[in-house]
């Protein structure tokens, strides 16, 4: 019983403590989506699986590969080593190409 005590009052005290808030929503905010993600997998409505768009990568990341290789292009890269260094398609590669020419003649 008193183990039970202590257990209890610590449990409280780590609950207040002022980087719980902090930690707690880290861990959900991580967990989350991975979560969601599987839960609509496994879900069906009338006979139809949900299908969901899931990017490999997010807006940051996906953000600042498209700035390296627009560099990469402007420094005169081949497209097949981008594609090959960054993963991508060769479309994605002529897309970023277009869009620089685009801003370039605005």
């Amino acid at each position: 019983m008193k183990n039970t005590r202590v257990l209890a009052i610590f449990a409280q005290r780590i609950a207040s403590h002022v980087d719980m808030e902090r930690a707690v929503l880290g861990a959900v905010q991580a967990t989350l989506p991975g979560v969601i993600e599987d839960v609509l997998r496994g879900m069906h409505f009338g006979g139809d699986t949900v299908r969901l768009y899931v990017p490999k990568t997010g807006t940051d990341a996906r953000q600042q590969r498209d700035r390296r290789i627009g560099a990469a292009i402007a420094s005169g890269d081949a497209v097949d080593v981008i594609t090959r260094r960054e993963n991508v398609s060769r479309r994605h590669v002529f897309r970023i190409k277009r869009q620089i020419k685009i801003v370039g003649e605005a």
